[in-house]
């Protein structure tokens, strides 16, 4: 049988994250684990989600920037 922590890694969220196609469901993975189970598993496991949680939060204005649509072109005038 696979520990918690052999399951956690298997997901790949910490992958998932750097992936922008990934990062949303990535997020939604973690905020499944940190409300349902975070106070369940061991410190050393804890603290891995909570380094994965920190970098979702530093990648929230990378993922922004990619996609949101910045109409430069259509407001130069011809």
């Amino acid at each position: 049988m696979s520990t918690p922590l052999e399951r956690y890694r298997e997901l790949g969220l910490r992958e998932s994250l750097s992936k922008s196609y990934r990062y949303p469901i990535a997020c939604k993975e973690l905020s499944f684990i940190l409300r349902e189970a975070y106070h369940q598993f061991p410190k050393n496991l804890q603290s891995i989600i909570f380094q994965d949680t920190l970098t979702a939060f530093r990648l929230i204005p990378e993922y922004v920037f990619l996609h949101q649509s910045i109409p430069f072109f259509s407001s130069i005038p011809a």
